[in-house]
This record gives structure tokens, C-alpha cells and sequence, in this order.
């Protein structure tokens, strides 16, 4: 989480953080503990997020995460990322998602919220 409140405005240090935290959300890993694993991409999308129009490179794998991601949590928070990035695509992204969303696919009957 540390890495989304670095205040650095060299750019080669924020490719390198954008990088690995982007790293992070592509970690979908089974092997290891999944609910582990789950935090640190839900940590990493909430970092990009604090990062904000800095993270503008990270938006291809957001976008992946927000679609493919089986935890709700970690795609809100790339939503929020989306949101704060606020690029033309960054927001068509969101703006698309939301309207996708309105049919949740993940709600179950066992899993309503």
C-alpha cells in the first residue's frame, strides 16, 4: 500500500512502481493462498489508485483486472483506479463496466453482497 502514497515525480521511479504493482494485479496464482493473493492484488489496485493520473500506463492491466478478476473487491478498486486516472479511456472503461455490471453475475444466491 506504501507504494500508491510515494510522492516521487521522477518517471522512471513511477514506471518501476506502476510496474510492480501491475506485476501484483496479474498474480492470480491458485496455488498459493488464495485469500493471501486476493489482498495483495486488491492492495495493489488500491495503490494505483492513490496514484491517480500517474498510473496512466497501468490502465491495460486494469482494465483486465475489472473484467476478469473473480474478487468484487479487488474490481472496485480497479474501478476506483479507472476513476481517478481519468483519461478519455480510463473513463469509456468505466463508463462500459458499469453499464456491463448492472446484471452482477457474480451475486449468488450464496454470495448475494
Amino acid at each position: 500500500e506504501a507504494l500508491g502514497t510515494i510522492q516521487v515525480t521522477e518517471q522512471s521511479y513511477i514506471d518501476r512502481i506502476v510496474r510492480c504493482l501491475t506485476n501484483v494485479l496479474a498474480d492470480r496464482n491458485q496455488l498459493e493462498d488464495p485469500k493471501e493473493v486476493s489482498h495483495m492484488r486488491l492492495t495493489a489496485a488500491l495503490s494505483l489508485a492513490k496514484l491517480g493520473i500517474k498510473a496512466i500506463q497501468a490502465i491495460p492491466s486494469l482494465k483486465e483486472t475489472l473484467y476478469l478478476d473473480q474478487n468484487r473487491y479487488v474490481n472496485a478498486n480497479a474501478l476506483l483506479a479507472l476513476k481517478r486516472i481519468e483519461t478519455d479511456e480510463a473513463l469509456k472503461i468505466v463508463l462500459h463496466y458499469l453499464e456491463m455490471s448492472r446484471w452482477c453475475a457474480k451475486t449468488t444466491a450464496a454470495s448475494p453482497y
